[in-house]
């Protein structure tokens, strides 16, 4: 008996992968669920640094959104790393 495991984009499309029986979870993720996953943190992550230029790029811009832009981006970045160290890509 197999089990699937899904991941969400912020798309909203579901990502789902399918874990063989005896197979550690690392391992039954294939490589193209976790590209998807990656290409679609790198997207929100640019996003972000576009977002983050132009509200420093007007001055009328709060100082407080531009700390919780910056905040964002970096969890992202954060989450980027972990799923990359997790599946040494």
């Amino acid at each position: 008996m197999s089990r699937l495991h899904g991941l969400r984009g912020s798309s909203g499309f579901l990502i789902r992968c399918e874990e063989g029986v005896g197979v550690g979870r690392k391992e039954a993720v294939n490589d193209m669920t976790i590209k998807a996953l990656l290409a679609e943190l790198e997207r929100q992550h640019k996003a972000l640094e576009h977002e983050i230029a132009e509200a420093l790029a007007h001055s009328s811009t709060d100082d407080l959104k531009i700390t919780e832009l910056k905040r964002r981006k970096l969890i992202l970045k954060d989450k980027i790393e972990r799923v990359r160290h997790d599946h040494a890509l």
